[in-house]
């Protein structure tokens, strides 16, 4: 290219070139800046979600061993419960053949 192409003088067309890619410059730089900002977002929100992974895992397995271990207690005080009405039985008819 030569400066007969250009109706400008070449004193301002050295100025918009140097502003331009001043311009463009700057405007990749910010780019590159956001880019960088969104993948470390990205990065600290996978982690996070992650992490609320693990905890909703492991939140789901205290719960599972506590309903187990709940169903094992009331399992455990309907057959005391069994036992008590049985012994009452017991005790009432024994009650019942010392009154005779």
């Amino acid at each position: 290219m030569s400066s007969m192409e250009y109706k400008s003088p070449p004193h301002k067309l050295i100025k918009f070139f140097k502003e331009s890619r001043d311009s463009w410059e700057e405007t990749a730089k910010k780019r590159r800046e956001e880019i960088r900002n969104l993948q470390a977002r990205v990065r600290d929100l996978e982690a996070s979600r992650e992490s609320w992974k693990t905890k909703t895992k492991m939140a789901l397995e205290q719960a599972k061993a506590k309903e187990e271990a709940l169903e094992d207690v009331q399992n455990a005080l309907a057959k005391t419960n069994r036992n008590q009405a049985m012994l009452q039985q017991e005790c009432d008819e024994l009650k019942k053949k010392l009154k005779r």
